[in-house]
């Protein structure tokens, strides 16, 4: 059984349905919906994102919870998109046009550099900024070796855009650059830092994974999984770059967080410097110690991305 929508008052017209193939996939149908109240219903398995739209203006979004909802349309829609988060066979029937409607799938777009993105149409964005870098260790043989912090992912942001075929688009530089298309934008990730005491990691900005600790040589984090963030884009995550450890006992070197869409570098130490963050937003590691008098520098970030569903 799949979900279905109707007027609470119809005019007695055939039913139209949509129906969503898979889950986790944009479908767009174009029907002619008037003015007025519907209820939608979602089977209890299966929660469905619908957005209405009049031409390419978003003028209402919904999202079933294993019952129904109640959406009142300010104006006619000509387009809908929706999809799934599980499941399959979403069906919405509207008593007004009298067909069938045959949805057709969205397309993935990825861009990794800045540019006049060259895509018409209501999309559905994933931007993530750039990595922070690694700060450096600190150490001149009189002081006890102190390790940098690992630098922090870039922010993740999800959000819808109208793209007119020359939207601009900003790829976040690796060091914390911001990313941003038109009037989303996802920040930078911060630097770790260092100090007499170790460094502290660098703090995650929105939905991103923090840098690990210098102070106490602790792991990256990762960021928030990008899938529970919206379905329709892929499961992974970036992560912030691992705190540097001093030389003290050859502790293991810590190594960045998340998987996925970029992972955080490792922080240094007497195994070895400092690396860079790898994948797109990932944080550097920490600079570590390789001895009392030695100092390391600390990593890069990557830089961040943009990813498109039109």
């Amino acid at each position: 059984m799949g979900l279905t929508t109707f007027p609470l008052a119809s005019s007695g017209s055939v039913t139209q349905t949509f129906t969503a193939a898979s889950a986790n996939t944009l479908y767009y149908a174009y029907p002619t919906m008037s003015a007025g109240t519907y209820t939608i219903t979602c089977v209890s398995s299966t929660n469905a994102t619908i957005d209405f739209y009049s031409g390419n203006n978003l003028i209402t979004s919904t999202v079933t919870v294993s019952g129904s909802v109640l959406i009142t349309l300010s104006q006619t829609i000509t387009k809908i998109a929706y999809y799934t988060n599980t499941g399959s066979s979403i069906v919405i029937s509207a008593a007004l046009t009298g067909q069938s409607i045959s949805p057709t799938s969205g397309t993935l777009y990825t861009y990794t550099s800045s540019q006049a993105v060259p895509v018409s149409g209501n999309a559905y964005v994933v931007l993530i900024g750039g990595g922070g870098n690694g700060g450096s260790s600190f150490a001149n043989g009189s002081n006890t070796p102190s390790p940098g912090g690992g630098g922090s992912s870039g922010a993740i942001t999800f959000g819808r855009q109208v793209l007119t075929g020359s939207t601009s688009l900003t790829i976040g530089a690796g060091g914390g650059g911001t990313t941003t298309l038109g009037a989303l934008s996802a920040a930078g990730g911060n630097a770790g830092q260092y100090g007499l005491s170790g460094g502290a990691g660098g703090t995650a900005p929105t939905n991103g994974g923090a840098g690990g600790s210098g102070a106490s040589g602790t792991n990256g984090s990762a960021s928030t999984n990008v899938n529970t963030i919206s379905p329709l884009f892929a499961s992974g995550t970036t992560g912030g770059g691992g705190g540097g450890v001093s030389y003290a006992g050859s502790p293991a070197r810590r190594p960045g967080g998340g998987s996925g869409y970029g992972t955080g570098g490792t922080g240094g130490g007497v195994a070895g410097g400092a690396s860079n963050g790898t994948g797109y937003g990932a944080g550097g590691g920490g600079g570590g110690n390789s001895s009392l008098s030695n100092s390391q520098g600390g990593a890069s970030g990557s830089a961040g991305v943009c990813y498109v569903i039109v």
